[in-house]
């Protein structure tokens, strides 16, 4: 096995802050390409590449479930060296890759102070040698503990 630990599919909200995943997309013709590379990835280590998704534009892979933030750039790193060849594959053949962290209400809820996710040089330096893009999806669902204020407060000073 490489040096990302399998990630479940299924996200559990039992403490970890994020999840974080790399998308492979492209639809129409860019298809058979992806489904190309996910083969040669399950080749490189078993299971990593699950199918192409429902929807028809690409894929994605499950980096990392853990507990802190540095967890998550190693797991970016050693993924983006593992599969280096099948990255490049992917992007001669137009494919758009995107690391995903995916914060969920859940993981805001149990710590009040501010959660900062550091992009330092080094690893946006990796993404952006690679051609892989970042970003960061807050989901925040109102309910009668959170206010309007609250969200605002949360969007412009995550």
């Amino acid at each position: 096995m490489g040096c990302v630990e399998a990630v479940e599919r299924r996200r559990k909200a039992d403490g970890e802050i994020v999840y974080t995943v790399i998308r492979f997309t492209g639809s129409g013709d860019k298809l058979p390409a992806l489904e190309m590379v996910g083969i040669s990835m399950n080749e490189k280590r078993p299971g990593v590449y699950e199918g192409i998704r429902a929807a028809r534009d690409g894929f994605a892979c499950g980096l990392s479930i853990a507990p802190e933030w540095e967890g998550h750039k190693r797991a970016v790193l050693c993924f983006l060296e593992e599969f280096s060849d099948q990255i490049i594959e992917a992007r001669r053949a137009g494919v758009s890759l995107t690391v995903d962290v995916a914060v969920e209400p859940e993981d805001l809820k149990p710590c009040p102070q501010v959660r900062v996710l550091r992009g330092d040089p080094d690893f946006l330096a990796s993404l952006s040698a690679k051609g892989v893009a970042i970003e960061i999806s807050i989901y925040l669902f109102a309910d009668a503990a959170t206010s309007r204020e609250e969200e605002e407060n949360l969007v412009q000073h995550p």
